[in-house]
């Protein structure tokens, strides 16, 4: 698959709705006449798919979205919140819907819910990523004290009702002074060979890079020894200081992850490749899909945590996050596909 560094090309969009995002920086047409045009290209909605609903739990945004296709139904895990006051207290809902783009939220909402006080979550638990593996969802969860981040875990039979696991959190730091001594947060998880793969993403911090794990149960981890296995751009790159694995995916012969990368609430959305999901490899042309401008689109502050899908033939399918406002304000769920 051929990825191009994000540049925005406007349709009709008070027509169509859609804007195609391919291949420089220049934020309306013009390419270089003499560049040579991108084959593919990642085309936009115009509006979110999914936005908070008014005096409800998720009223003021919603955040990083797990995305599955199962029995011709798309389902949808999100984090959403109300601001009260200082805090901004996530919880996990959950939607469904027949094309990916007209999205019905559960009555049952929020699905999953804060822990006790003194709990590894007892401020927050949002950033879900699930699979479902025989007739059982699996999922893994940030969990948020007043302090630091952990990774919980939880599992249901038809990814409503959800019971947590007794081991929580499962994933703690290796130690307190690496690359993870500080925060780990959830991150997409294959489920292949009989064994769970996770791309967590570790912070010592003031930095984020992306860990590699694998549990028989999903509760009990071992570490790669050689984490972090995907680190930050360095200095003065567009995916510096963060680096936050959004999705990965086995295409057939290797694995392919989208990332978000960049300073906080600026992220942008890159692409890697790897023969055995340890050893990656940037694409040269990264960032693939960047932030609209005020007359593009709505996604004008960040795009970042890509769960992707495959769609028909050779069409890829990209639920994203973003807001016109910040992080915690106006937060939505966008959309686009690689054509």
């Amino acid at each position: 698959m051929k990825t191009t560094k994000a540049r925005i090309r406007i349709l009709p969009w008070f027509l169509m709705g859609l804007i195609f995002v391919t291949a420089t920086g220049c934020d309306w047409l013009c390419p270089d006449p003499d560049e040579e045009e991108a084959d593919v290209s990642w085309v936009k909605n115009y509006s979110p798919v999914l936005s908070g609903t008014a005096g409800s739990w998720d009223e003021s945004t919603l955040i990083q979205a797990s995305v599955l296709f199962i029995d011709n139904v798309y389902h949808m895990w999100y984090g959403g919140a109300i601001i009260e006051g200082q805090n901004v207290p996530f919880a996990i809902g959950h939607a469904t819907s027949p094309d990916g783009f007209v999205w019905t939220k559960d009555p049952s909402n929020p699905v999953l819910v804060k822990g006790p006080e003194g709990s590894f979550e007892e401020h927050m638990v949002y950033m879900p990523y699930v699979v479902k593996a025989g007739n059982t969802f699996h999922m893994w969860y940030t969990g948020r004290d007043m302090q630091n981040e952990h990774i919980g875990y939880a599992t249901s039979p038809d990814g409503v009702t959800w019971t947590k696991s007794a081991s929580n959190p499962v994933l703690m730091p290796a130690t307190q002074t690496g690359w993870e001594g500080v925060d780990q947060s959830s991150g997409p998880v294959l489920y292949r060979d009989n064994k769970f793969h996770m791309w967590y993403n570790g912070s010592n911090g003031t930095e984020i890079k992306v860990g590699y794990a694998t549990s028989n149960d999903g509760a009990n981890w071992t570490r790669h020894p050689g984490n972090p296995v995907l680190d930050n751009g360095g200095d003065g790159k567009w995916d510096f200081p963060r680096v936050q694995a959004g999705t990965v995916i086995h295409n057939g012969t290797g694995f392919e992850m989208w990332y978000g990368g960049g300073e906080f609430g600026s992220w942008l959305i890159g692409h890697a490749t790897s023969p055995d999901g340890i050893t990656w490899e940037r694409d040269a042309d990264n960032p693939v899909v960047v932030v609209s401008n005020e007359l593009t689109g709505w996604d004008i502050t960040y795009v970042g945590w890509p769960t992707v899908l495959q769609g028909t033939g050779s069409k890829l399918r990209m639920w994203y996050s973003s807001t016109t406002y910040n992080v915690f304000v106006g937060g939505g769920i966008g959309y686009a596909e690689w054509r």
